[in-house]
């Protein structure tokens, strides 16, 4: 099977995959005690620390949604 290898799997080539950014939100691994709410987890100090990409609710990259700053504000 050829293709790339990522997080100790190969994936063959031309497959599809997607990004569920609403599990990445709830794995404990980035957000402690993720069911519970806690107004401080995404501020400036706690957000600096983390990847931007565990928390991206209107995507990012090329794709982002265009509105987003606009949404935040």
């Amino acid at each position: 099977m050829s293709g790339i290898k990522l997080l100790d799997m190969a994936l063959p080539k031309d497959c599809l995959v997607g990004a569920d950014f609403k599990m990445t939100m709830m794995n404990p691994k980035f957000f402690p005690d993720p069911f519970k709410f806690d107004i401080t987890r995404h501020n400036e100090e706690n957000s600096e620390k983390r990847d931007p990409f565990t928390c991206a609710p209107f995507s990012a990259g090329p794709r982002a949604c265009i509105g987003r700053h606009w949404a935040m504000m």
